[in-house]
């Protein structure tokens, strides 16, 4: 036995380190790969990172745009602390003009409706005096042809 027993032989050393290198080597792929994969992730982010941006804008847009609305509301309201009873003034006002206007709708049929009349009279007395002349026409023509006839003899 010329060799102890914790004692290793070249060739065994060897293999460990071959074992060791290969292990060493997988995981150095395996990080490469993990590498290509974050940096294809890092690319497609910094290619999104403008449409993010132009819709952090637009947001941010949208949100001033509601608070000045707000803005002008609260203002709008604080303007107006009696309210109610500016509505109770606007509400007798729309009511006094429908009744304003009302009174002048029932002034324009008192106007409006004779005319109406009389002027279906008058379409009625048109039509009338047309029928008189076509039957006048009419009768003319029988006495035209009639009197051709008696012209000209049996």
């Amino acid at each position: 036995m010329g060799v102890a027993d914790g004692v290793k032989t070249e060739e065994v050393l060897a293999a460990e380190r071959e074992s060791d290198l290969e292990r060493l080597q997988s995981a150095a792929e395996a990080a490469t790969a993990d590498a290509r994969e974050l940096a294809a992730a890092h690319a497609n982010l910094i290619g999104a990172l403008p449409f993010v941006h132009s819709q952090l804008r637009g947001a941010r847009a949208a949100l001033e745009e509601l608070e000045r609305g707000f803005i002008v509301r609260r203002e709008c309201l604080d303007m107006l602390p009696d309210a109610p009873a500016h509505l109770q003034r606007l509400a007798e006002s729309i009511r006094d003009q429908t009744a304003g206007l009302l009174a002048l709708a029932a002034e324009w049929d008192g106007v409006r409706l004779p005319l109406i009349a009389a002027i279906r009279e008058r379409l009625a007395a048109v039509d009338a005096e047309e029928a008189a002349f076509t039957a006048r026409a009419t009768a003319s023509a029988g006495l035209q042809a009639d009197m051709s006839t008696l012209l000209v003899g049996p």
